[in-house]
């Protein structure tokens, strides 16, 4: 059974666009089909949905769950330029019901870890996870200060690996000071030893900096192997995002 969007319900989805309110509620905005096409996978986290007419599939998907809008009204409450035609308001920090099932609250220091440095721009964030997803890196750690995850922009260009990828904000040092002692930590930077010849060892943390000023100098101390992506050209330097793949993919050519 589905009901019709409410007028309550529909200024509450926009006010979610507010990280305030997220943290108020401990709830986000999933949008597009695609997206909650995966949802299904994981739908203990789903509060409820909302579609419009062509979309009564997911709508049987989520019983009691799922409210009927039309297009003009989904557009009015949608963050995106071009609204897609379903969203789903979702439960933040809730055990996901699959065999991929991530436990909040916790890290596993056997498995690798990247750790991000106040990243401020939420496709580079975003990116970074479906990164982290394609390389089976299950676990990112982002200081205080870095875009909030959960910003729709992070949320859209994850491409469904936020619900795959275990994301915490903590400080770093506290990350690294936590760490067991037979768990490297390896920063990129643009002065270093090189990616392509250095020694790499697993689990690792991969510490990387935000875009504007790279990693703090407190995390610097703590963290003596330095990696380099050697440069073949011209350029002043590469995007957070696309450093952390050139640097994941190396590294899991060479642990196998």
């Amino acid at each position: 059974m589905t009901g019709k969007l409410t007028k309550s319900q529909s200024k509450y989805i926009k006010s979610l666009q507010q990280k305030k309110v997220r943290d108020l509620n401990k709830q986000f905005v999933v949008e597009g089909v695609k997206l909650v096409r995966d949802l299904l996978n994981h739908s203990g986290i789903v509060d409820y949905l909302v579609y419009t007419g062509d979309n009564e599939d997911y709508a049987f998907a989520f019983p009691e769950r799922a409210f009927h809008t039309s297009p003009k009204e989904l557009a009015m409450i949608s963050s995106l330029k071009t609204p897609n035609k379903i969203l789903a308001v979702c439960n933040q920090g809730l055990p996901f019901d699959s065999k991929r099932a991530r436990v909040f609250g916790q890290l596993d220091f056997s498995k690798s870890i990247i750790a991000l440095d106040e990243i401020s721009d939420p496709g580079n964030l975003g990116t970074i996870l479906r990164l982290a997803d394609w390389f089976g890196i299950k676990q990112i750690v982002c200081a205080p200060g870095s875009v909030d995850v959960f910003n729709p922009k992070v949320v859209q260009a994850t491409m469904g690996a936020i619900f795959r990828v275990n994301v915490q904000t903590m400080p770093l040092v506290d990350l690294i000071d936590s760490a067991p002692s037979e768990m490297k930590a390896y920063l990129a930077d643009m002065e270093g030893e090189n990616l392509y010849t250095a020694e790499v060892s697993s689990p690792f943390i991969l510490v990387m900096g935000s875009e504007g000023h790279g990693v703090s100098a407190e995390i610097r101390k703590l963290v003596p192997s330095v990696i380099s992506i050697p440069q073949f050209g011209g350029g002043e330097s590469l995007n957070v995002a696309v450093s952390t793949g050139i640097i994941l993919s190396e590294f899991c050519r060479k642990l196998g």
